[in-house]
């Protein structure tokens, strides 16, 4: 059976071969950017939006009357002619001016600013940053965005009106940046779109987000919090409940960071023991024990004076978001001789994943 091959787009290192615009959209603009965007779920699409920077690109702003000031800066527009339409770019290298129609004089209307790609494969083609006038009415909606269009912001055009103030302007920019960058946003309460690992700066509050893939923010599994230690001298386990052995430590978590429990000791001892009691120990979290079974316990079984060895263990939890306090409990089960633990030292850190 003869071999077949898929023909992939022509690239520019090509020599005599032609080279359209889609070819170098597909290879070369939606290859510098994340996939899977709102635009589209394929390998080819991608995020869409204005590339961050100093001097605030694309911003839109009042200038004088009905004249709205934008800022330089460069877009991604999603293509959305076809499936494999690609990823448009579009640079306003200098800064400049748009002017909204005429206000209606009974009705409000809500109009859009966008960067519009107008591709018709001639040098008629244009990428131009525009109004798109909305449709006057006592309750009025932004209109739906044209094809290969990115929204800047939306302005709210009241009944005769003359002019227009900052606050008529809502910035509905998104940003976007190149595979394995970060993506700031304004919030992500409404959540991330594009693929699984695409991280963003939250810019209302300064922590890393990151998308699951169908949209939503997750917070990353990192340290949430500086790494705790505490030593002591001797502590003694004695009959009756669980009792602490440190002083309880305070820690903040988001309730995604898990937290590593450490715990060592030189030696343990005790005098006259009775055979049979069980020395335990066990790690807290807000009075309650983290794992079901202790971390660590002895059972005694002669009479004899009894000097053991040192030790360690570790434990991982999950804590909820908050503020927590954590410490070392233990608890001398069917005795009544005491046991001296020599040396302790706990370390309470979050866990790095």
């Amino acid at each position: 059976m003869p071999l077949t091959a898929l023909s992939m787009r022509n690239d520019t290192w090509m020599d005599g071969v032609a080279v359209a615009g889609q070819d170098l959209r597909l290879q070369q603009a939606s290859a510098f950017l994340t996939g899977a965007s709102p635009s589209g779920s394929t390998g080819i699409a991608a995020r869409p939006g204005v590339r961050y920077g100093t001097g605030d690109p694309l911003k839109i702003s009042t200038s004088s009357g009905m004249t709205l000031a934008v800022n330089a800066g460069i877009a991604w527009v999603q293509g959305t002619a076809s499936a494999n339409a690609g990823m448009y770019t579009g640079c306003l290298d200098t800064a400049g001016t748009v002017t909204l129609a005429t206000s209606d004089p009974t009705n409000p209307r809500i109009d859009n600013i966008i960067v519009q790609v107008t591709d018709v494969g001639t040098s008629s083609s244009t990428t131009v940053v525009t109004p798109q006038t909305g449709t006057p009415a006592a309750s009025p909606v932004a209109p739906t965005l044209p094809a290969n269009s990115l929204l800047l912001a939306t302005v709210a055009v009241g009944a005769g009106v003359s002019s227009i103030t900052a606050g008529n302007i809502t910035d509905k920019r998104v940003w976007t940046t190149s595979v394995g960058g970060i993506v700031p946003m304004a919030n992500v309460t409404g959540g991330i779109s594009g693929m699984a690992g695409l991280y963003a700066h939250d810019l209302s509050s300064g922590r890393l987000k990151v998308s699951d893939g169908s949209g939503n923010a997750r917070q990353p599994k990192v340290g949430s919090f500086s790494p705790i230690t505490v030593a002591s001298a001797d502590r003694t386990v004695s009959s009756g409940s669980f009792t602490q052995l440190f002083t309880p430590v305070s820690f903040t978590v988001d309730g995604a960071t898990e937290v590593t429990f450490y715990a060592s000791w030189l030696g343990f001892s005790m005098a006259s023991p009775t055979v049979g009691q069980i020395t335990a120990v066990e790690f807290s979290i807000d009075g309650s024990f983290v794992n079901s079974n202790c971390e660590w316990y002895y059972r005694q079984d002669s009479t004899s004076t009894n000097v053991g060895g040192g030790g360690s263990f570790t434990t991982w939890v999950t804590p909820t978001a908050g503020t927590h306090t954590a410490t070392i409990v233990g608890a001398l089960i069917g005795g009544s001789n005491a046991t001296v633990i020599s040396s302790l030292f706990f370390r309470l850190s979050p866990s790095i994943q």
